[in-house]
């Protein structure tokens, strides 16, 4: 009976180890995707994308200098912010 139960517990730790190099293969091809994408220029960072959408809301609209200023100064503060920075979002918000 104990032999059955390691044999057991050794297929189960088989398989685990299995689906986690699976898993962690899948993810690190992914990511190495995601940065040949942006070194080609195929997709854009979130932070990009963020600044992109905000520009073209803003295109065409007349603000007052104080607002522009604000906003400019926001623009920038969020080029530099990590994008999973809490301050980010807020920020973005």
């Amino acid at each position: 009976k104990e032999v059955e139960v390691a044999r057991l517990q050794k297929e189960i730790s088989a398989e685990v180890n299995r689906k986690i190099g699976e898993h962690q293969r899948e993810f690190f091809l992914k990511e190495q995707l995601k940065v040949i994408q942006q070194e080609l220029g195929l997709t854009k960072d979130d932070r990009s994308a963020d600044l992109e959408q905000f520009e073209q809301r803003l295109t065409g609209k007349v603000l007052p200098p104080q607002a522009q200023k604000r906003i400019d100064e926001e623009m920038n503060k969020l080029s530099i912010l990590e994008t999973g920075s809490p301050e980010y979002a807020v920020t973005r918000n």
